[in-house]
């Protein structure tokens, strides 16, 4: 059984993994073309991959989210913790 310090690091790494996967779906989503797009798979599966059914389905729901809310929209795009490890999304 791992301590609480090994929990919360495995936690912690599947939080930033959560985080990468909807930055790469948003950046799929919003790409300026195909190409640009279909650039985002490779990370997309990369990220998606540790990932179980029920982190991917509540994160295409936050990507849904983002999506259909132009604040938070911006707020992907601008803001410097969005760029950098995309935090403030879960």
């Amino acid at each position: 059984m791992p301590t609480v310090k090994e929990s919360l690091k495995i936690l912690e790494t599947i939080r930033k993994q959560k985080n990468a996967f909807i930055g790469a779906l948003v950046l799929s989503a919003t790409a300026p073309n195909k190409k640009k797009s279909d650039d985002c798979i490779s990370l997309i599966q990369s990220f998606g991959s540790g990932l179980t059914e029920f982190d991917i389905e509540e994160c295409m729901q936050m990507v849904e989210k983002i999506l259909s809310d132009d604040s938070l929209l911006d707020k992907f795009f601008n803001s410097s913790v969005a760029m950098q490890d995309m935090e403030w999304v879960v």
